[in-house]
């Protein structure tokens, strides 16, 4: 495979017109051709010792049109009253069929009536399909991963050459893009297969030329990338039309806010003010926030911008006296920002954000652990603030990119409650 790389031979054609890249053409005529080898021993060895039949391996998870034929036995000659004919029933010495391409299917010499069955599969059929289907999508993560490893070591091989100063700052920069990326990906996998109880293979994830120094400078780039939030990461443009924010089914959503939120006076003010604040921007990247009373429904401070970031009076009362509303015109759930805010001051019992897709999100810290970092110094730059950001980040990039899920987590280790609806 290095000497391929080497000759810069990195895709290969076959006659059919289908393409794939070296290193997967190289895998499977490798694997192939072992365990084809390794059938034709099994197959001079059952003429050697006499053997009329033979018996097929079985695994769980086998193609569907291996399943089909896998764990039985054969005749090796055709004619034979009671078991099929190994080559027609097998497909034995095509590329579809066992032993063909990346089969991993075996068979070994059986004596009727004196050998017990040893590869019936203890599994049905649907069983094996799904367990298959999972397998076929977990090559597809993984296919992911490869191509952003090449992606990676074709960028990291420009900016090692880059004479241009100005070239290399751009090619430093699409490096860190793409290890975030990478990360991302991984992440993916890697949950995939948690959730799904698979196996890792990490040869299905290996690329020539990303070596261990590639590695390196991608998990470098990605722990130093610039800590964005919502506003220039989070980007949704699935948005509900005008009318469903006047409709009774968004309406009906505040419905589920029962007195834990705020009095039944109060969240019709809360749902009025999530109201305007989406229609009041629609179709523009800006924003409005509300801050109001949990008991009364009075609007004690509305504030306006013009672009994603707003700034308003944190309000100053009882613990809990207020909900703080706002809109989130490109989707994201709530940011680093509105966790601060919720944080830093008591008298918020509800962060909320209303996304223009018709998303609701809320966070409530109540007798959680509160945050060491406040607004101020998150404009300041402290470390702590950048301490913050920084696990934010991440918490995000090891989710694969879902903020729901980072913002899920940090409410978890906190003990704060989190929904959506």
């Amino acid at each position: 495979m290095r000497s391929l790389a080497d000759k810069g031979i990195t895709r290969a054609e076959y006659p059919s017109g289908r393409r794939d890249n070296a290193d997967v053409c190289v895998r499977r005529a490798v694997l192939s051709s072992v365990n084809k080898s390794c059938c034709d021993i099994q197959l001079d060895l059952a003429k050697e010792i006499g053997s009329r039949y033979v018996e097929v391996s079985s695994h769980f998870g086998a193609r569907p049109s291996h399943a089909q034929w896998q764990g039985q036995i054969y005749s090796l000659v055709r004619g034979d009253p009671k078991y099929p004919y190994f080559y027609d029933a097998t497909g034995y010495g095509t590329g579809e069929g066992l032993g063909g391409w990346n089969c991993r299917h075996n068979f070994f010499p059986y004596f009727e009536g004196i050998d017990t069955p040893y590869h019936t599969p203890d599994f049905t059929k649907n069983e094996n399909d799904e367990y298959y289907a999972l397998t076929q999508k977990q090559r597809g993560y993984e296919r992911a991963v490869r191509d952003s490893k090449r992606q990676l070591a074709a960028l990291d091989g420009a900016r090692q050459s880059a004479e241009n100063p100005q070239l290399r700052a751009m090619l430093d920069r699409e490096f860190a893009q793409h290890s975030v990326t990478l990360k991302n990906r991984e992440a993916r996998l890697d949950a995939f297969i948690r959730d799904n109880d698979l196996q890792r293979d990490n040869s299905r994830v290996r690329v020539v030329g990303f070596g261990k120094s590639v590695s390196q400078r991608a998990v470098w780039a990605d722990k130093r990338r610039p800590v964005t939030l919502h506003s220039d990461l989070y980007h949704n443009t699935e948005f509900k039309p005008k009318e469903y924010f006047e409709s009774k089914e968004y309406k009906n959503k505040f419905r589920q806010f029962d007195s834990d939120f705020f009095s039944v006076l109060a969240r019709d003010s809360v749902y009025v003010s999530a109201r305007e604040a989406v229609l009041n921007n629609y179709g523009h990247m800006s924003e409005e926030v509300s801050v109001i009373s949990n008991i009364s429904g009075v609007i004690k401070d509305r504030q306006y911008s013009n672009g994603l970031s707003v700034s308003f009076a944190i309000p100053q009362g009882k613990n809990g006296a207020y909900t703080v509303v706002h809109n989130h015109p490109n989707n994201a759930p709530l940011s680093i920002e509105d966790i601060v805010t919720a944080s830093e001051c008591p008298s918020i019992r509800t962060m909320m954000a209303a996304s223009h897709d018709g998303k609701i999100y809320w966070l409530q810290i109540g007798d959680g652990k509160r945050l060491d970092v406040t607004n101020e110094m998150l404009r300041k730059k402290t470390n702590e603030a950048l301490e913050l950001k920084n696990l934010w980040a991440r918490l995000i990039s090891n989710n694969g990119g879902d903020f729901y899920a980072a913002l899920s987590k940090l409410a978890e280790s906190y003990n704060w409650k989190v929904g959506v609806v």
